[in-house]
């Protein structure tokens, strides 16, 4: 590590979670691709892919990454007071910049362009080590810091300081319908949605009934029904069904289904066989 700085890259690619301690750095964790969340005093915070997550120097926070298709990448950087100080001139004070708003773990989303640019001066950054008997070493190191802070102030500058708990992300409820679909064997929390959509659970819950009309576990309940009025219809027996269904046991799908249905899984599968059988004389006697 070195003195002033350091920059580190992480990839994780299964379920994660990691404890990070700024120390004496004013530390920035970039995402360049996937998602997680960050815990700072029990308050739970939602990023993704180009967001920014600043943290002040002697702070501790806890970073989760939930599996998912899209692996979760970021950059860590860490800059001391002493080299902002030194980067900085009589026109502009860098560690005051990060003092603007009061916070010590925060995040910020910034533009695409100066995303972009943040990732390729990190990665230059990553390979200096590498790079020390090349000429000019120490002068464009510098340059590729203070370039570097710069941009992530800029957008800082530019976006509202704002939590994701405060600024919801935009809520798709077309991806929800699909994951439950794929997933109706399964059982489905809010929990397991807030994970694996990254948003709030409260904020699932009050967009679904917005939308909807009806509440998240009732439009989950419904959907196992149906499901389970197709195997009904497939000739499944019932003690396979309320395994697939994932509605706990046999007494408590009895009870959802002739809620729901008026009527019970045997008297539907009744119906059904009369309704064959009638289909079956028409035909014969045509």
């Amino acid at each position: 590590m070195h003195e002033e700085y350091f920059a580190k890259e992480y990839l994780y690619t299964t379920r994660k979670t990691k404890t990070f301690s700024s120390n004496n750095f004013y530390m920035i964790l970039f995402i360049t691709s996937g998602k997680c969340s960050y815990t700072y005093e029990q308050q739970t915070t939602f990023c993704t892919t180009e967001d920014i997550i600043l943290i002040n120097p002697n702070t501790t926070f806890c970073l989760e990454y939930s599996y998912s298709k899209v692996p979760l990448k970021f950059l860590q950087i860490g800059f001391t007071g002493a080299l902002l100080d030194r980067l900085s001139d009589e026109n502009t004070n860098l560690e005051s910049c990060f003092h603007v708003v009061p916070y010590q773990c925060t995040c910020v989303h910034s533009s695409s362009e100066i995303t972009m640019l943040i990732k390729n001066l990190s990665q230059k950054l990553l390979a200096l080590p590498e790079e020390q008997d090349d000429f000019g070493h120490k002068l464009f190191e510098d340059s590729l810091l203070t370039m570097l802070i710069v941009l992530i102030l800029r957008a800082c500058i530019r976006t509202e300081f704002q939590t994701h708990t405060k600024v919801r992300p935009r809520l798709s409820l077309d991806d929800i319908f699909i994951f439950i679909k794929h997933h109706l064997h399964e059982e489905i929390s809010l929990d397991r949605l807030e994970k694996e959509f990254y948003i709030s659970k409260y904020h699932i819950c009050r967009e679904f009934k917005r939308q909807t009309g009806m509440t998240v576990h009732r439009y989950i309940v419904k959907s196992k029904l149906d499901l389970c009025k197709r195997l009904l219809e497939k000739g499944y027996p019932m003690i396979e069904i309320y395994k697939i269904c994932g509605l706990g046991n046999y007494n408590h799908l009895f009870r959802a289904f002739k809620k729901e249905f008026g009527i019970t899984p045997k008297e539907y599968v009744k119906q059904i066989q009369e309704q064959t059988s009638h289909i079956s004389d028409d035909s014969n006697s045509i």
